[in-house]
């Protein structure tokens, strides 16, 4: 008599949540809705200028994702090869 284990069901799939970044046609932010971003500009002098805006939150996050100071130069984007 051989002992055998019977199969097991397999898991199920955790629940997609709504806004998750996995779900097609997902709204992870509001075009609409503006941020206050301040920030500390450095001059040609040296100096330091506080400049803000309120960008929308979807450029704000795009801006918050991108390292400060790669692919610019002097206010141009630079196209990265």
């Amino acid at each position: 008599m051989s002992i055998e284990q019977a199969p097991q069901a397999a898991p199920k799939p955790s629940k997609v949540k709504m806004n998750s970044r996995w779900r097609k046609g997902a709204v992870r932010y509001d075009s609409k809705r503006t941020v206050e971003h301040t920030r500390f500009v450095r001059q040609p002098d040296g100096s330091r200028r506080k400049e803000s805006d309120s960008p929308t939150e979807v450029k704000y996050c795009e801006r918050a994702h991108e390292r400060a100071g790669d692919g610019w130069r002097k206010g141009a984007r630079i196209r990265k090869v």
